[in-house]
């Protein structure tokens, strides 16, 4: 199967965002990476802030389907979590990346509006998800919201440590944990 220009530049583009940042590269770096003209590129994605949309929409959605397949592989709480927290350990794997929606969050001030939109949309729907699968396993309240959003965070920050420091094991740790301190907080 041949991979499409268009796809190259997305697949290039997300490595880049979730290694250097969207700051932290240039149209004429991909042009050098995927050997094409850089003039090529406004082809498929007219600026910057084009592509890296399109690379966050796609993410987006690729996380939403890893989130469902989670549902229904794991049956209870710590499982599901502890699924959901591998996919950040997946992504630091694979490269050395941080989330994407992370890095872009990280630079939020100097992204294009429609790209801070999409790093936002990430968000919402993560906490909303976790918001889901811990309501499933019991009552709905404030304290389930402020919960998925410690979680998330915490995975976010675990994920910048362990890069840094090359503790790999330490986003299941923050993991398990979380969910050690929630299970014990409603006994």
């Amino acid at each position: 199967m041949t991979v499409s220009t268009a796809d190259r530049l997305r697949e290039t583009a997300q490595r880049l965002i979730q290694t250097h940042g969207y700051n932290g590269f240039s149209f004429r770096d991909l042009a050098t990476e995927i050997g094409i003209k850089s003039a090529s590129i406004h082809y498929h994605f007219p600026t910057k802030g084009d592509l890296a949309r399109d690379v966050a929409q796609q993410y987006r959605k690729k996380f939403a389907d890893r989130l469902e397949q989670i549902l229904q592989d794991h049956d209870d709480l710590p499982a599901r979590l502890a699924a959901y927290s591998e996919c950040f350990s997946e992504t630091l794997r694979n490269g050395n990346r941080l989330c994407l929606c992370g890095m872009l969050a990280s630079e939020s001030d100097t992204l294009p509006p429609k790209v801070h939109d999409e790093a936002r949309l990430f968000f919402a729907e993560q906490v909303a998800w976790l918001e889901l699968v811990i309501a499933d396993d019991g009552p709905q309240s404030d304290e389930t919201r402020q919960f998925a959003a410690t979680y998330l965070s915490a995975l976010e920050g675990a994920m910048m440590i362990a890069r840094a420091t090359g503790e790999t094991d330490r986003i299941a740790r923050t993991s398990a944990q979380l969910i050690d301190m929630h299970l014990k907080g409603r006994n």
